[in-house]
């Protein structure tokens, strides 16, 4: 993936705002947070997707 990160991810950010370079503070490597980036944006995807057709539900 990606040598380098931008992670705002968790509470242990670097100075509250984020991690960046090749790991977190909290020892997440930069490809673990890409795809974590992914995998949030699925499930918001998703969520958005499952509201949309809520009033079709049965």
């Amino acid at each position: 993936m990606m040598s380098d990160m931008f992670c705002f991810q968790c509470e242990q950010t670097a100075k509250s705002s984020a991690c960046i370079g090749k790991a977190g503070v909290c020892g997440k490597q930069a490809d673990t947070a890409g795809l974590q980036d992914e995998l949030t944006g699925a499930l918001v995807g998703l969520a958005r997707a499952a509201q949309v057709n809520k009033p079709n539900a049965i």
